[in-house]
């Protein structure tokens, strides 16, 4: 009894220490996606028919070969996951110089393109250069011709010189003619504002057509002048520009001060001459608004009447020596006081006045509210020269109330009007796009304003961008699923998911392997895959191979693997036969086939002797 329980002890420990070391093998096998190993009591195998007993040393074996198959795995898979990681990496690079030979090819066509170009523009040089100096040979016998002909034409020069000095003095001369002419005209400025003041309505006129007169005839006389001179022929100033400038003397530089004191004086009469032009506009301009001739003997007529109905109170007030027979007429100082006594009374009635007390008083009220009005259209014409419809600018001192600006101004806001009635029609057509667009509450008000309008455009525009954005989104979405169907080969869209919680599953198990490697192995979280393969095939006695090497009888790793695949082929047609044999057998284990079949051979046999 004693040595059964010491044997049953042996045999449990054994056991024990059995299970113990292919735990580690079956987690590996778990790792792998591969059925564990399930080990059994020797009490028990005999008792079941489908269990393999293995001695303990090909059970080491087994366990040895099967760890050594399982690194040799990981190992095969890293450098696959390596070897397409270098392959990518070697596509990208490999499109790289494609791009970049392409580069120099074009750049060699181009740079051969220029060397034909060069050679070409060489060649023409040369020509050029053969040319040029022929054309250098005929230039200097030129030269020497001209020598001669420039030392008659300074000869001339000087005598022509002369000639301009004598044309400048009588320029000065008619320059102080215009000086004089000046003066007389602002005598009769000063002239023109005495009769303004003194004489009469009718007279002022009568004087101020006869001074337009002699402006414009003065005008006329200027221009004329002016004329002549720009029209004269090399004896001019532009004849004098001309051969001064030509000219390489010394007195060049008296002769264009002269010239340019000219000019000066010129441009001088040019204001002067616009100076006129413009008092000539002010003047016919005061004429147009003055009443004109049947005016002024509508004017006189009333005057008359006037005067024979006042005709009685004026001689009542003269003095009584003088007789009704003997009355003489009217002096002009009576008829002037009796015309402003009609003009005032005119006024009264048309500022509808009291008395003639009260027409100081509603004049400055009329002067205040003109200036106000002028404000206003000023304003007004600002606002229409603002919106770009008016034609060009006209006189500053006739601005305002000028015809052209106050149709310009009129054209401006009939403009105006016409496009804020379009603006409905505007905002209809906002809908319409916001509509097409499906963009809802654009344009929620139903005033037809800019305001409104500017805030529903802003809204179309962000929302269209949103959109543009979502679409360039699922655009990028779409090509992001073909990739990952492509790398994964996956047909539909549906097994993406579950394809890749797998490969999230796997690179898990991966990692945590790696890292559970890395901890035991005392290595660095940043080492390589490479380089811990490395560090465990260093790891590993040679041993082991050997025994690998011993057991497939082949020398290297290659044909170890090959081995492995033949056996894998002869295991998936070896397999089925076994499983047809045990159905056909009726047998339920693997170890009852050889017996039986030698049975049936002991059988047959028999019977061939029978």
């Amino acid at each position: 009894m004693d040595t059964k329980e010491i044997n049953l002890s042996i045999s449990e420990s054994l056991f024990q220490m059995e299970q113990d070391d292919w735990q580690t093998i079956n987690k590996e096998l778990r790792h792998h996606g591969l059925a564990p190993v399930e080990l059994e009591n020797l009490l028990t195998v005999t008792q079941t028919s489908d269990a393999v007993v293995l001695s303990a040393e090909m059970s080491r074996r087994l366990r040895q070969s099967i760890s050594t198959l399982a690194k040799d795995c990981d190992r095969r898979q890293e450098l696959i996951q390596e070897l397409i990681q270098t392959n990518n990496h070697l596509r990208d690079e490999l499109k790289e110089q494609n791009y970049i030979v392409e580069k120099q090819e074009h750049r060699v066509n181009e740079l051969k393109k220029l060397l034909e170009s060069s050679k070409q523009k060489v060649k023409e040089l040369e020509d050029d250069r053969l040319s040029s100096s022929n054309l250098l040979q005929q230039e200097e016998e030129k030269f020497h011709q001209t020598k001669v002909t420039i030392a008659a034409t300074c000869d001339q020069l000087q005598n022509s010189c002369v000639k301009y000095q004598q044309e400048l003095r009588s320029l000065k001369s008619k320059m102080n003619k215009m000086h004089q002419d000046t003066e007389r005209d602002l005598h009769t400025s000063k002239l023109l504002e005495q009769l303004k003041k003194r004489a009469t309505a009718g007279n002022l006129e009568e004087k101020v057509v006869n001074l337009i007169s002699s402006y414009e005839g003065q005008i006329g006389q200027l221009r004329h002048q002016v004329d002549l001179f720009e029209m004269r022929p090399p004896g001019g100033s532009s004849g004098l520009r001309e051969n001064l400038a030509s000219t390489p003397l010394k007195k060049d530089k008296t002769h264009k001060s002269l010239i340019k004191t000219y000019e000066r004086q010129l441009r001088d009469v040019r204001k002067k001459c616009k100076i006129l032009e413009e008092k000539n506009e002010l003047l016919a301009l005061e004429l147009e608004s003055r009443p004109d001739l049947k005016d002024f003997r509508d004017s006189q007529i009333k005057v008359k009447k006037l005067q024979r109905s006042l005709k009685d109170k004026y001689q009542n007030g003269r003095n009584q020596s003088m007789q009704t027979d003997d009355m003489e007429p009217l002096t002009l100082q009576h008829l002037q006081i009796n015309s402003d006594e009609e003009i005032l009374k005119l006024i009264q009635q048309q500022l509808k006045a009291e008395t003639t007390e009260d027409i100081l008083p509603i004049l400055k009220k009329n002067s205040k509210t003109l200036f106000k009005l002028e404000e206003f259209a000023g304003a007004v014409i600002h606002l229409s020269q603002s919106c770009h419809f008016m034609a060009n600018k006209q006189s500053k001192k006739h601005e305002i109330w000028c015809e052209k600006t106050r149709h310009g101004a009129i054209t401006a806001f009939e403009s105006c009007l016409k496009n804020l009635q379009n603006l409905p029609d505007l905002q209809k057509l906002l809908v319409e796009l916001s509509c097409i667009l499906m963009v809802e509450n654009a344009f929620s008000s139903d005033d037809p304003s800019v305001e409104n309008m500017m805030h529903g455009v802003q809204k179309l525009l962000k929302t269209s961008k949103n959109k543009l954005t979502s679409i360039s989104d699922s655009e990028k979405y779409q090509a992001i699923v073909s990739h990952f169907q492509e790398l994964f080969d996956v047909k539909c869209v549906d097994g993406i998911f579950s394809r890749m919680n797998e490969i999230y599953v796997k690179l898990g198990e991966m990692h945590s392997v790696l890292r559970n490697l890395k901890h035991l192995l005392g290595l660095d979280d940043t080492t390589s895959s490479s380089q811990l393969i490395d560090h465990i095939a260093c790891l590993t006695p040679d041993s082991r191979s050997q025994q690998i090497n011993e057991l497939f009888q082949v020398d290297t790793l290659e044909e170890v693997a090959q081995r492995i695949d033949e056996q894998e082929q002869f295991i998936s047609i070896f397999q089925p036969l076994v499983h047809c044999l045990i159905e056909e057998l009726h047998l339920n284990t693997v170890d009852q086939i050889l017996p039986t079949v030698k049975a049936l051979q002991v059988l047959v046999r028999n019977s061939h002797i029978s």
